[in-house]
């Protein structure tokens, strides 16, 4: 072997100087298997080392806790989930989880740093250990600042968690490697030898000798020619040496298995006359097979970039960014500068690019703008976080000029006062962030509900009163300018009434009677009527689907729901325009349930309404389903049809979707459940007279007022009537009253007991005792016990004395 002396030894990224002798390594020198590195791999450790860097600095945990080994942590980001396995809500929940997890060599070192921490505005740096979920412990770097709560005045200490596990691996690791090449170098693999100018060996040393087969001045006096005459490389690399070159040659001796750097310099006399050559030879077969072994990792690091899910990338500048300017002129300057010079595909996918160099080149002013208000929140937090961020939010293009919302996280490569590069990780969220919209709305919607249903159904009672009375006066002789004034009486509480029946269907608290139904029929039969309603100007186009599944639904209230936007629709085109209704089958996916709210995998019927209209604007879009809201001048409508479609079609189990564009129209879907079963015709109910009878009725009614006129109703009929005004005094009425009680008319919401449970114990006492309900709205107790159950006689509130008389007969002549 041909060696050749090194001028310096490396470890790691230090450089320490190291004479070499012809005898043996001083037991100080380090970094034996590094020193003999070849220059190809640093450089391409260089290279490549922004995809290490990228990989193993991203874990990071945010806190705000209090101080002490058992104070409460009150904010941990999630990224502790990623890192220890707790969520945060475990984390938070325990106060003791931090000290029980701390490992126990270092409690009394972060004890005695935290008891330090007496002003506002203290700060500690400190490492530590931390047990995760899966008993292994995860090294930290802990930076925090103590200070007082904004709202309580507490002190907290707010804090970062940098994982640093593979750092202190790192260091453990370099400590564990300068100890054993330290015992290595006493037999370090060189060899040094000289030559006279004919190519005689003058010396021979080094303890790598050993591993040639030879002993230290073994070969002296012996020709090099000689020796690897079976070596044609390392007899080439003699010549050049012996022909006045200096210059470093890497030597391979199969036989052996054993790689050699060998370096060459020209060997002088006193007189400075060349006398031969000196060489020094370096065992690197390790080093090699490290170079091997890092070039792998490496090409697993760009596997892991390539096929990860979240979008990485790096951005260069073409003019570093001084970091001395405010945080929004920084920004600006970034997105004119800025440029992606390295991602992956899912990054490209992101911003509807195919693969990756397609994007790559591009500046960042293609895909966002410095004066949106998320980007420039999103870069005051990244200035002020020292050119770190985490989990943000910003609204970005893609090629089709889409707004995608992306969560980001990015780090800020800073150098001499300026930010030469950035690299970052993201995600799209723009659906999750489409289905929080749609659940905000849905959830303001359910309220303005709940609100309409209270008020209706004490409004419903009054109406009942108010209609009642004005029902019995009309039958008196009064002067005709009496009959009028109650006249107008009438007619405004009867459109009162139907007011609070649109509240009613808008809170979904409507009485319903559904039943097994064609939409294709309601369609149909709306259909004749709306010729007469919307005008000649206006084109009415119909399609529908011939096999079109059954739904489940109360005919009523479905036409009502076709003839409400119809009617919208029409006052949609004063000028004319086309109307179109059509249905069909839909197939709900598990995909389209969870990107749309409301919807479950299943089957549904689909009815679609458009119109050629003047359209609404996103703003408009938002409030169209709210109670009272209408882009009408004054008089000119309530604003309660959409509401009550909206009311009917949630309370159906279906839902609606509204699509809209200003001066083209507005298309409205409605998605019913399918249902299997036989259909039952629309067929209209006759007319009957009204008659009364003898029998007793028990009447229970909290309500003073509606009760009394009830029974003047019932008494005008004929029949006797016990009265109660709680559930405890019509069981004892039930208990004590000696006669037969024929039926029982209650109240379905009472204060406690519900009219149901009410009906069962008096069932009890007497089981030939018929049951009338009485109720305004559908409430969970009416629908849970049974109520709108087939067969159950029900009577809706307001109702007249006619449809009093009619529903209490019925039931008491039905066997």
């Amino acid at each position: 072997m041909i060696p050749l002396e090194p001028v310096a030894c490396y470890a790691g990224p230090r450089q320490l100087p190291c004479k070499l002798h012809t005898k043996a390594f001083p037991r100080h020198a380090i970094a034996c298997e590094i020193l003999f590195m070849p220059k190809g791999a640093e450089a391409r450790s260089s290279r490549d080392s922004g995809y290490r860097y990228l990989v193993e600095h991203v874990p990071a945990i945010t806190y705000v806790a209090e101080p002490g080994k058992h104070g409460r942590w009150l904010y941990v980001s999630p990224q502790i989930q990623a890192i220890l396995g707790f969520t945060p809500e475990e984390w938070m929940s325990n106060p003791r989880l931090w000290f029980e997890h701390l490992h126990p060599d270092d409690v009394e070192r972060v004890l005695v740093a935290e008891a330090t921490l007496n002003r506002e505005g203290d700060r500690y740096r400190l490492d530590y250990r931390l047990r995760a979920s899966n008993q292994h412990y995860v090294w930290f770097r802990d930076d925090a600042t103590y200070g007082r709560e904004r709202d309580t005045s507490k002190f907290v200490i707010r804090g970062l968690l940098l994982d640093i596990t593979e750092l202190k691996n790192a260091e453990e690791a370099l400590r564990s490697s300068e100890h054993r090449l330290e015992a290595m170098l006493s037999a370090a693999p060189v060899v040094l030898f000289a030559l006279d100018p004919v190519g005689v060996f003058t010396l021979s040393a080094g303890r790598g000798l050993q591993d040639l087969g030879l002993k230290a001045g073994e070969v002296v006096g012996r020709s090099v020619f000689e020796v690897y005459h079976d070596v044609p490389e390392i007899l080439a690399n003699v010549r050049r040496a012996l022909s006045g070159e200096e210059f470093t040659s890497l030597d391979e001796l199969p036989s052996l298995g054993k790689s050699y750097e060998t370096r060459w310099r020209q060997l002088r006399d006193g007189n400075g006359k060349t006398s031969g050559v000196i060489a020094v030879s370096n065992d690197i077969t390790e080093s090699k097979r490290a170079e091997e072994a890092l070039r792998q990792s490496e090409e697993r690091y760009r596997l892991f970039i390539a096929q990860s899910l979240e979008g990485i990338f790096r951005c260069e500048f073409d003019q570093p960014i001084p970091i001395h300017l405010p945080a929004l002129d920084q920004m600006s300057m970034a997105f004119q500068k800025g440029y992606i010079a390295e991602c992956n595909d899912a990054l490209a996918r992101m911003y509807g690019f195919e693969t990756a160099p397609q994007m790559i080149g591009r500046h960042l002013f293609e895909f966002a703008s410095p004066v949106d208000p998320t980007n420039q929140k999103f870069s005051e937090a990244f200035v002020a976080n020292h050119y770190r961020i985490s989990d943000f939010e910003t609204r970005q293009l893609d090629t089709t000029g889409r707004v995608r919302i992306f969560r980001t996280g990015m780090l800020g490569i800073v150098q001499d006062g300026y930010v030469i590069r950035t690299w970052g990780v993201q995600s799209d969220v723009t659906e999750r962030a489409l289905l929080q919209e749609q659940l905000r709305e849905s959830q303001q919607l359910h309220a303005l509900g709940r609100l309409a249903g209270g008020i209706a159904h004490d409004f419903n009672n009054l109406m009942s009163i108010i209609l009642g009375h004005a029902e019995l006066l009309g039958a008196e002789a009064l002067p005709g300018k009496v009959k009028n004034g109650l006249s107008q009486i009438q007619r405004s509480a009867s459109r009162a009434a139907s007011l609070t029946q649109q509240l009613l269907a808008f809170s979904r608290k409507q009485v319903l009677q559904p039943r097994i139904l064609d939409l294709n029929e309601i369609v149909a039969d709306v259909q004749k009527m709306l010729a007469r309603v919307i005008g000649e100007d206006i084109e009415l186009v119909t399609r529908l689907h011939p096999s079109l599944t059954p739904v489940k639904a109360d005919p009523t209230q479905m036409e009502q729901v076709v003839m409400n936007l119809a009617v919208n629709a029409r006052d949609a085109m004063p000028h004319g325009g086309t109307l179109l209704m059509e249905t069909c089958n839909f197939d709900c996916n598990a995909a389209y349930a969870r990107q749309h709210a409301g919807f479950r995998e299943g089957r549904y019927v689909k009815l679609t309404v458009t119109d050629t209209g003047h359209g609404m604007d996103a703003d408009t879009l938002k409030h169209i389903f709210e109670p009272f809201f209408t882009t009408k001048v004054a008089g000119k409508g309530t604003g309660m049809g959409l509401a009550t479609v909206y009311g009917i079609v949630s309370q159906s189990g279906g839902c609606i979707q509204t699509s809209s564009e200003v001066g083209k129209g507005t298309s409205f879907e409605v998605y019913l459940p399918s249902e299997a079963g036989p259909l039952k015709p629309l067929t209209e109910e006759r007319v009957e007279r009204v008659t009364g009878g003898s029998e007793t009725i028990l009447l229970v009614e909290d309500e003073r007022t509606l009760r009394e006129l009830t029974r003047i109703f019932l008494h005008d009929f004929g029949y006797g009537v016990l009265e109660a005004d709680t559930v405890q005094e019509a069981l004892n009425i039930a208990n004590t009253f000696p006669h037969s009680i024929d039926l029982l008319l209650t109240d379905v919401i009472m204060p406690g007991m519900n009219g149901r449970e009410l009906a069962e114990k008096i069932l009890l006492l007497r089981p030939t005792t018929k049951i009338v309900y009485m109720t305004g709205y559908t409430d969970d107790v009416v629908v849970r016990h049974k109520v709108l159950e087939p067969g159950i006689s029900l009577l809706q509130k307001p109702f007249t004395k006619a449809e009093l008389g009619k529903k209490v007969r019925s039931a008491l002549d039905t066997p």
